[in-house]
């Protein structure tokens, strides 16, 4: 006779299992103290740790991918995304960006604006205090004296974290007031949380599948599912304390998928979608060649549920190096609501 364990059992089972390969995974070498990349280092693109509004768990589980997605997403802009111009910003909005000031012989200091786009290996310079500076602007109207804590370490001279407030012209970021020591404070934000959009069926939710292997390979076939149906799918999401119910959304007739999705995996709830995974895959790709105005790109995007709307739609969620006014009409102009910013290393205030 088979177990059928608990939720939480389950749970159990596969956080020790993701806890033993993350466990395993070699550290990467340390590429050394160098910290003046070029800015073009930021066409590397990469997926933004989980943050507010973008909550996907990949749980890779004996060589499968699990998939826990907490939004669903609707279908974006396919249109190939036209070339941005400079659109400079009006001389009297005021823009801010915390980080630390770095001094490079022969050139103007640059701000070392915190939050570029860095690896997660630790580095001997890491330890030193010497910031990485991945995306680093010329700073004018700003001296080392007016910079609090200045050093120079391994022939890097920087400063403490300042936040620095003044004008912006698309390079260069010229100080309006003097520097503040410290980075400016974060907007609070708070994870939501999405309520299961389906009722608990009469009885219960049916049992769990009877181990992790059997529960993985139910997952990886819902995703072969939403794969072969890519035309309608519109995602897939698991909300925490939801009896590990699947969420499947497509933009169509949901009753043209349940009975093959509960076939699959029993806890399954399917509900109707917007926007097709296929379409916001298809915008996230053009917004990482786009050119915004204003001399901002696109630091890093995700595909999740809008954390302004109580069960989605699902959205192509981005952060920017320069995130204001012109930047956003711009992306709504092309996007719609398709696309949410969640914020820029630079912001107008």
């Amino acid at each position: 006779m088979s177990f059928t364990p608990k939720g939480d059992d389950l749970e159990a089972e596969l956080t020790d299992r993701l806890r033993t390969r993350a466990d395993s995974v070699e550290p990467r070498p340390d590429p050394g103290p160098e910290i003046d990349h070029a800015v073009t280092h930021l066409r590397v693109r990469r997926r933004r740790r989980v943050t507010g509004a973008i909550l996907v768990a990949l749980a890779v589980v004996a060589g499968s991918a699990v998939v826990v997605v907490q939004r669903t997403d609707r279908p974006s802009s396919t249109a190939v995304v036209s070339a941005g111009g400079p659109t400079l910003p009006p001389e009297t909005r005021q823009y801010r960006a915390s980080g630390q000031v770095l001094a490079v012989a022969g050139q103007p200091l640059k701000l070392c604006v915190a939050g570029g786009p860095e690896t997660a290996d630790l580095r001997p310079s890491d330890v030193l205090g010497i910031p990485r500076c991945s995306f680093g602007v010329p700073l004018v109207g700003v001296t080392l004296d007016s910079a609090p804590g200045v050093r120079t370490v391994e022939g890097q001279t920087f400063s403490d974290a300042v936040t620095v407030v003044g004008t912006w012209d698309g390079t260069t970021l010229a100080a309006t007031e003097p520097v503040t020591p410290g980075a400016a404070p974060g907007n609070g934000y708070l994870t939501p949380t999405f309520p299961l959009p389906c009722a608990v069926p009469p009885g219960g939710w049916p049992p769990l599948p009877a181990n992790v292997d059997a529960y993985t390979a139910a997952i990886g076939a819902l995703d072969a599912y939403g794969t072969t149906h890519a035309d309608t799918f519109a995602g897939s999401w698991s909300g925490s304390n939801q009896d590990m119910v699947m969420v499947e959304a497509f933009t169509d007739d949901p009753a043209n998928h349940e009975a093959a999705l509960r076939a699959i995996y029993s806890r399954v709830c399917v509900v109707r979608g917007v926007r097709t995974q296929a379409s916001l895959r298809a915008a996230q790709a053009n917004l990482s060649t786009a050119v915004l105005p204003n001399g901002s790109t696109v630091l890093g995007s995700g595909i999740g549920m809008d954390p302004d709307e109580a069960a989605g739609p699902m959205v192509v969620s981005v952060t920017l190096t320069v995130d204001d006014p012109d930047v956003r009409a711009w992306l709504h102009d092309r996007f719609g609501d398709a696309v949410r910013v969640e914020g820029g290393l630079i912001t107008a205030t």
